[in-house]
């Protein structure tokens, strides 16, 4: 049986030697939530896993499916990366409005690309270098 999304962070957090508080605290989420987690109550919302990925340097991928390695080997996720992640938010969200903001987002991506645009993960701004 392969494993869920709720058994990998526990496993994750087993391989990482941390308390419940430790993890929870360190991954900005609340201890109740890692519990409900761990125990399998509930799907896992994107926002927690980028948390944890983010907060250990984990494979979104490796959290969100099991393929692939647990941790990152660069320390900092690729512009490619980035996308990738909020595309997966986009189109699980049962959220209309995030749906099509994705949507015109990707639109305005595409129409770019050839400009080398430029996106700042911080401010999520795009812009085009000349």
């Amino acid at each position: 049986m392969e494993e869920t999304v709720n058994q990998r962070v526990k496993i994750l957090r087993t391989t990482l030697n941390l308390s419940v508080e430790d993890f929870a605290e360190k991954s900005n989420i609340t201890r109740t939530t890692l519990w409900r987690i761990e125990k399998g109550e509930g799907n896992v919302m994107p926002k927690t896993i980028r948390s944890i990925s983010n907060a250990f340097n984990v494979s979104y991928n490796w959290l969100t499916s099991g393929i692939g390695e647990m941790f990152n080997t660069e320390t900092q996720k690729s512009q490619s990366d980035y996308w990738k992640d909020e595309a997966f938010d986009a189109l699980k969200s049962e959220n209309n409005y995030l749906r099509n903001q994705y949507t015109q987002l990707m639109n305005l991506f595409n129409n770019v690309v050839s400009n080398k645009p430029n996106f700042n993960p911080v401010t999520k701004h795009l812009r085009l270098v000349a």
